[in-house]
Order: structure tokens, then C-alpha cells, then sequence
């Protein structure tokens, strides 16, 4: 009996001590951040690929092979793309590379990381006509816009989501690291 007195304050002493050491901060034993690796990025985009487009019914493209890169240094995405296309009234064959760069942000309303900002960093371009190498790349920033901007880079769970609200936490600021994306938690405003 008297063993199990001594137990049980050591184990309140122990608590006593925790509670102690960790109420001035209590949100400490919630996580700060979440980390999104480069693989699970990948897999979420290659999902969407290939992808056909037509524009104004003068080309028809298909974009295919995209490859994400992870840029620390700017804070963000890279995405290589091949892009294979035809003129419809030359029927000339070409082919493309583009290599472009986003921002991200996150959207409340579905729980998803997005792009944002997408910029042309390189058009490389093989087989078009005079007229479409002209034109390139304002087509190319077209193609990136309509394939990318806005879209869900990546998506919480609902049991994610729910265990976050659970902590107080709700995701805010995104950085880029080398091999994945990491989301500072912040806490839930005060109602």
C-alpha cells in the first residue's frame, strides 16, 4: 500500500513538473510545422499529366513528363515540361521545353497548397514555323497559365485538417526547403 502512495506522487510530482515546465508555452506540445516531400509533390502533379490542349484551333498541343524542382534560394517551385504540338494548318510537328517557376499559397476554402504566380524561366523550342517563333513565348506563358495557375499543388486530408483544429493550429506561411515544402502552423484566431 505504502508502495503504491510513493508511485502515485511521484508520478503527480513528475505531472506537477511537466505541467510546470510547459505552461508558459503550452502550444510547444503542438507541432509548428508540416512537411510535404518532394515525392508526395510529384506524384499529385504527374496525376494531371499528359494533358491536351487546343488553341483557337490553330494548335494542338500535348504536355507531358513534368518534373518539379525545389528552389530554396527564391522561395519557390520549379516545373520542367515537355510539350509536343502540332500547327493545324501547316500540319508542322514541333516540340517544346518549358521550365518554369511559382510561388504557392494556401486556400482555407479546400484545404490546399497552390500555385501562384507562375513565371516562364526558359522556352526551348524545335521544329515550329517562323510564325509560331514569333509568338512563343506568349504562347508558352499561355500554356503555363491555363496548365498551373491556381491549381492544387497538394491537398489535406479531411483527418489532417480536423486533427490541426483539434491542436489550435491552422496552416500559414510556406517555405521551400531542399526536399520539401514545409507549412508553419499557426494558431487558430480567437473567436
Amino acid at each position: 500500500m505504502h508502495r503504491r502512495k510513493a508511485g502515485k506522487a511521484m508520478l503527480a510530482a513528475a505531472a506537477g513538473a511537466l505541467a510546470a515546465f510547459c505552461l508558459p508555452g503550452c502550444s510547444s506540445l503542438a507541432p509548428n510545422e508540416v512537411t510535404v516531400g518532394l515525392p508526395r509533390l510529384q506524384a499529385s502533379l504527374d496525376e494531371r499529366f499528359p494533358s491536351q490542349l487546343q488553341f483557337l484551333g490553330l494548335l494542338e498541343l500535348t504536355v507531358q513528363s513534368p518534373r518539379l524542382s525545389l528552389h530554396v534560394e527564391r522561395n519557390r517551385v520549379g516545373v520542367a515540361l515537355a510539350l509536343r504540338g502540332t500547327e493545324r494548318l501547316s500540319n508542322r510537328a514541333f516540340s517544346a521545353r518549358l521550365e518554369l517557376e511559382h510561388g504557392l499559397r494556401y486556400e482555407v476554402a479546400d484545404h490546399s497548397i497552390r500555385v501562384h504566380d507562375v513565371r516562364l524561366v526558359h522556352l526551348g523550342l524545335d521544329g515550329a514555323g517562323s510564325d509560331l517563333g514569333r509568338h512563343a513565348q506568349a504562347l508558352a506563358s499561355a500554356v503555363a497559365n491555363r496548365l498551373l495557375h491556381d491549381k492544387p499543388l497538394h491537398r489535406l486530408r479531411p483527418e489532417e485538417v480536423e486533427r490541426l483544429r483539434s491542436l489550435g493550429r491552422r496552416p500559414g506561411a510556406i517555405t521551400v526547403k531542399a526536399d520539401a515544402l514545409s507549412v508553419a502552423l499557426v494558431p487558430l484566431p480567437s473567436p
